[in-house]
């Protein structure tokens, strides 16, 4: 039985690929790419990808910078009732899940991209993280920095996607869609209340906890120094 114990531990895999859409895209801008889903398919990562803060004007923009990529086989929005605009993306692999698999890695986590910079939270057989950094560049099609960091607060606290209620997201696409956050708003509380069907006050508190939890990610994202 001695045989199969191992040393295993979390770990963040942090890597700079030059000339990949994703690094190449927030190594200019200030948002967050999240990877909620990466799987790896005949060499091609297939990904959900959602970017924060989510604008209309940059989701375009990156569908538009992404199809100048010969790497990028497909790229479109998903849209789904009561859910955020996600992206589905087809591109091809740079190498770090297939070095996982061959360590006998296994990424435990959305994948988070900032900063010209690619965050993998993993397990990791703990003697295997330096032919994992060497399985990385190797597999890599282009030049890649490769670091593993150890866990601390600010990068649990960073990962933790906060979900929002099935009601919050109700109410927030509600008031985006009416204007409430236009300026001048083109929708009062109250007329968002009636529509909704529920008082002021209730419209106002979901409102608030929601967008407390966004910003949270925002904030988080923009002042997360400690990785750089």
């Amino acid at each position: 039985m001695s045989k199969y114990r191992t040393t295993i531990s979390f770990a963040t895999i942090k890597v700079a690929h030059y000339g990949d859409v994703l690094t190449d895209f927030t190594s200019k801008r200030n948002v967050v790419l999240l990877l909620p889903q990466l799987s790896l398919i005949d060499n091609y990562s297939y990904m959900t990808l959602q970017i924060v803060p989510s604008r209309k004007n940059e989701i375009k923009e990156f569908l538009d910078v992404s199809r100048s990529y010969t790497d990028v086989k497909y790229a479109e929005v998903l849209s789904l009732p009561g859910l955020p605009h996600f992206l589905i993306i087809i591109k091809r692999n740079y190498g770090v899940m297939k070095a996982l698999h061959k360590v006998g890695g296994v990424k435990v986590g959305p994948v988070t991209v900032m900063h010209g910079f690619k965050y993998f939270p993993a397990f990791l057989p703990s003697y295997n993280k330096v032919k994992l950094i060497k399985y990385v560049k190797d597999f890599s099609p282009c030049d890649a920095d490769v670091k593993i960091l150890k866990p601390t607060k600010e990068i649990k606290n960073f990962l933790t996607i906060p979900t929002l209620t099935e009601y919050e997201l109700y109410v927030l696409r509600v008031a985006h869609e009416e204007g409430y956050f236009e300026w001048p708003r083109r929708v009062r509380l109250e007329d968002l209340a009636a529509r909704l069907g529920v008082s002021k006050a209730t419209v106002a508190e979901h409102l608030r906890r929601a967008l407390k939890k966004l910003l949270n990610v925002y904030i988080n994202a923009s002042t997360f120094t400690g990785l750089t």
